[in-house]
């Protein structure tokens, strides 16, 4: 996942992701991650995640 900041974070299985609904294109979508106990925001390929 890619946040705002350009930073790559490797999330874990079972990570808890939420969909923004942000259009972006190419098989890119905008998500929430629960990265401790803080919801971060990013983008991450489609084809990496069971959102539909």
């Amino acid at each position: 996942m890619s946040s705002a900041t350009d930073k790559e974070m490797k999330l874990k299985k079972e990570t808890p992701i939420s969909d923004l609904g942000l259009p972006m294109g190419q098989g890119i979508i905008v998500v929430k991650a629960k990265v401790g106990n803080e919801w971060i925001k990013g983008e991450t390929p489609l084809d990496d995640t069971t959102c539909n």
